[in-house]
């Protein structure tokens, strides 16, 4: 069922200026006899179906019913457009033409009638007669009004500078999927190598494009070389935002590993460091240095037998640098003796890495020699050594067990380019000082360039043309095909600024309404307005009141016309009640602050991806659930929520969701949702994203602007039950409301 216009335009409150001086008794028996003359035979023929056998091509489902509730409208308009263009004397084409076309607004200004309804709920005798008349146990009180608000009809005038034209351009590009350096958990790198003879030892660098903690996870493996043996792995999570180690400091151990040694079930214990430059850019290596300790066993004559000793594995230590032929005292074994009853006894010991030696048989010079041979000679001290990021390999203890290393070479894992649209816009300076800058590719406003109300010498500009050089078509990105209406629009813009003659400006016309469009008084050759004239209505006085009205506690009737039961309900009743609900709801739901009609506020829930929490199940448990989740809930049951889309707002270590987020914008009511959703497709407004929900109301000049033929409120209709009238109840209320009753809404209340 759709809404004619006319109807809905009355949700801004005009019914309630007409009322104002009216014969309300008259205007009730019209209205009564009205409506019971059109629920006779006619109300029977539409029921009866003979409408569909007597309209042309009368059908109760036409195809533009699957547009509802779709996010694109403007693909199925510009079809239609396209099909039209051949034969615009067609009915149908004509009906088209006709419903795109944009209407002039009218200035709703504080002086319109419109909103008297305002002046009607603080004094409702002034607007709509005394009560006394309609009401019969009401009596004249106070306060009542002495004196409406005045205003004053003032005229001014905006002068411009010299006009300047420009032509810039918006090229869309449109990335399909995410692309990444590499899949998410999988080897970006892997090498391998052998520690002597004692098996294999690899290492691997795992692909974590967002990590936590923005390290770098490697798993350190080594196999056995023994037939049965079982590989051993330890993963270790590393920095490589800078070199291995920090300037001075021993390159880290990574892991111990366990491996067998032999088939008799020994077992060998393998250390593992990590050195090298880190990521430099998104080119990133690391060197792992294997190190085996194990047990070495001598034989010694007469009773000694076999004699075996623990070998502790090798490592990696900070190198100290020394000028040239000098070693720092850690790369140095120095050698001390003594002499007993059974011969000399010998102990190595390494020295200190903050002190420099160099080859030397002066006075305190001491037997040492260096970590890479056994060439024992006379050192002598010499000056303090520098630290660097550098390494030393200090072998095992006593030396011969097997040492080895690999590297790794990789690409730091990173995401390339992520699913989006963005636009290439070279028009954005100019947008950004075009006020109400309408969607790319609607037409401009017809006539001359009207400059807007803003400060002396503030630049601002009107989008004059906006034509569509690619689109609509297809293309193939990243393998997937991508269809756009528009890849490429081109706008041009007349931009000026106010200049110091213009009275517009005047700070006293801040708290004015405006009323009308400015209407242009002087342009120049281009179709630029250089002076524009204005009017302005000024409240000059505010309205003043005295006391109120009373009522008593009798039933009433308007008029002397009371409420007649003889006749049986009428089936139409949840069209007429749609109507008049959407104006008590316009009333309601008008920002005054804002000037916005049925606005919205985001609201959402949040589901876990394993269903341990959903918080946006109506049938689920809530009480891990926030407040207003559960109140985003309960407005979606109730029909109040329009749903924008889902996103991930928890991931793991890996890159896999965790947590799902549901957005919504949700209004004060059903109707309110459902002119929202039938409304924006005209103005070509979108509902941002699921981060961040659009959830504006109208502006008085987008609501009047609505072609209201094209909404339709059959799922409002549907909301609606009749419920038969209580007389003896209501009879009672108002007699307990006696001491309080008022005209504001047309009810009495406590």
């Amino acid at each position: 069922m759709r809404v004619a216009a006319p109807v809905l335009v009355a949700i801004l409150g005009a019914a309630l200026a007409s009322a104002a001086g009216a014969d309300s008794a008259r205007d009730f028996e019209d209205g009564k006899a009205l409506g019971q003359s059109k629920t006779g035979p006619q109300v029977e023929e539409i029921k009866s179906g003979r409408t569909a056998s007597e309209v042309p091509n009368y059908t109760d489902n036409p195809p533009e019913r699957s547009y509802y509730r779709t996010r694109d409208l403007q693909t199925p308009l510009s079809q239609q457009q396209a099909d039209c263009a051949a034969r615009p004397s067609d009915p149908t084409c004509a009906g088209i033409s006709q419903g795109i076309q944009s209407r002039p607004p009218s200035n709703v200004t504080r002086a319109d009638p419109a909103f008297a309804g305002e002046d009607a709920q603080m004094n409702p005798s002034l607007i709509l007669g005394d009560i006394a008349t309609t009401y019969s146990a009401c009596s004249v009180g106070s306060p009542t009004l002495v004196s409406p608000a005045q205003f004053r009809r003032e005229t001014c005038d905006s002068r411009t500078e010299a006009w300047t034209t420009t032509q810039c351009d918006k090229q869309l590009s449109v990335v399909p999927h995410t692309r990444t350096s590499c899949e998410q958990g999988s080897w970006v790198a892997t090498g391998q190598t052998l520690l002597g003879n004692l098996g294999q030892v690899d290492a691997s660098a795992l692909c974590d494009l967002a990590p936590p903690d923005g390290m770098t996870t490697f798993r350190i493996g080594a196999l056995g070389s023994q037939r049965k043996a079982e590989p051993v792995t330890a993963d270790a999570r590393l920095s490589m935002a800078a070199s291995l180690p920090a300037l001075g400091q021993d390159p880290p151990k990574v892991a111990s590993l366990r491996i067998a040694a032999d088939h008799m079930g020994s077992t060998t214990d393998v250390d593992v460091f990590a050195y090298g430059p880190g990521c430099i850019g998104d080119d990133c290596a690391l060197s792992f240095y294997y190190f085996a300790g194990g047990t070495k066993c001598t034989f010694e004559g007469g009773d000694g037998g076999i004699v075996c000793e623990p070998v502790a594995p090798g490592f990696l230590e900070a190198k100290y640098a020394c000028p040239l032929q000098q070693l720092a005292g850690n790369e140095l074994y120095f050698v001390t003796c003594v002499q007993d009853g059974e011969g000399q006894t010998c102990a190595e010991e390494r020295g200190d890495r903050h002190q420099c030696w160099a080859k030397s048989r002066t006075r305190g010079a001491l037997l040492a020699h260096p970590l890479a041979n056994s060439e024992v000679g006379y050192w002598s001290r010499q000056g303090p050594s520098t630290p660097t990021q550098q390494a030393i390999v200090v072998p095992s203890t006593p030396p011969g067990q097997p040492m080895t290393s690999l590297s790794l070479a990789f690409s730091r894992p990173r995401v390339l380019a992520t699913a989006n649209e963005s636009w290439n816009n070279a028009c954005a300076a100019f947008e950004g000082i075009t006020p109400m800058l309408p969607a790319d590719g609607v037409a401009g406003p017809g006539g001359p360039s009207l400059p807007a109300p803003m400060p002396t010498g503030q630049q601002q500009c009107v989008r004059t043309a906006s034509m569509c050089l690619d689109g609509p078509s297809t293309r193939l990105i990243d393998g997937e095909e991508v269809t756009r209406q528009c890849w490429h629009w081109q706008n041009t813009f007349a931009c000026t600024a106010l200049s110091a003659g213009s009275t517009c400006t005047d700070p006293r016309f801040a708290g004015c309404s405006q009323a009308g469009e400015y209407t242009c008084e002087e342009q120049d050759g281009q179709g630029h307005c250089l002076k524009a004239e204005a009017q302005y209505d000024c409240k000059i006085a505010d309205a003043v009141y005295s006391q109120a009205l009373n009522c008593g506690d009798q039933n009433y009737c308007a008029g002397g016309s009371c409420y007649d039961t003889t006749y049986a309900p009428n089936e139409n009743f949840a069209f007429a009640v749609a109507h008049m609900e959407a104006r008590e709801e316009a009333g309601q739901q008008f920002d005054a602050a804002n000037l916005q009609i049925f606005k919205g506020s985001p609201g959402h829930c949040d589901k876990d991806t394993w269903g341990l929490r959903d918080c946006c199940d109506a049938n689920g448990d809530f009480i891990q659930c926030e407040a207003d989740e559960r109140e985003t809930v309960r407005q979606r049951e109730e029909g109040q929520c329009h749903y924008i889309g889902n996103f991930c707002s928890e991931r793991d270590w890996l890159g896999g969701c965790l947590c799902r987020t549901y957005s919504y914008c949700c209004f004060p009511s059903m109707l309110a949702r459902i002119v929202q959703e039938q409304g924006r497709p005209q103005l070509q407004r979108d509902w941002g994203s699921s981060r961040e929900p659009s959830c504006e109301g109208f502006t008085v000049e987008e609501f009047q602007n609505l072609d209201w033929s094209r909404i339709d409120l059959s799922e409002f209709y549907a909301s609606i039950t009749p419920a038969p009238i209580d007389n003896g109840g209501n009879a009672g209320r108002a007699g307990e409301a006696q001491d309080n009753c008022y005209y504001g809404g047309g009810r009495c209340g406590p």
